[in-house]
């Protein structure tokens, strides 16, 4: 009996000890599992900041790119403003000189025509009156190229 209770004891031990290995296996596992689970977690974390930081970067360079145009545009805007109100200035320049140069054409037409009825009809060649139509025809066509000018504009 006492073989028995002896070879009992000891696959009792043997058994116990080999549970105690096998408990400290798995801890010993767990305890691994664990330095890898916290070592992804900090790698992922990691990535995320760093995949963050490039989001955040490219958006920066967008907005930074969208004030310089901004910027541009206000520019190229206040450029066009400012020539948009120097042509209405010419415009308005034009045609006052437009209206001072009818004036003139309609003096001269009015000259040309008292003194042809002076003289007697239109055949009269005088060097005056030639010089006055030569003009009036000038000032007609610089006229019509001022107005043709402020129609363009």
């Amino acid at each position: 009996m006492e073989t028995d209770n002896a070879i009992s004891r000891g696959s009792w031990l043997n058994a116990l000890s080999t549970y105690n290995c096998t408990a400290e296996d798995v801890r010993h596992q767990a305890e691994i599992l664990r330095q890898k689970g916290k070592a992804i977690r900090i790698e992922a974390d990691a990535l995320a900041k760093y995949y963050q930081l490039g989001v955040n970067n490219r958006f920066h360079d967008q907005i930074q790119c969208n004030r310089e145009w901004l910027h541009l545009l206000q520019d190229m805007l206040n450029m066009i403003t400012s020539v948009t109100q120097t042509l209405g200035e010419i415009k308005i320049e034009g045609e006052h000189f437009i209206a001072t140069l009818n004036d003139a054409i309609t003096v001269n037409a009015e000259t040309i025509a008292y003194r042809n009825s002076q003289l007697g009809g239109d055949s009269f060649n005088d060097e005056v009156q030639t010089e006055l139509y030569k003009e009036s025809e000038l000032q007609k066509k610089i006229l019509n190229d001022f107005q043709l000018a402020i129609d363009d504009a």
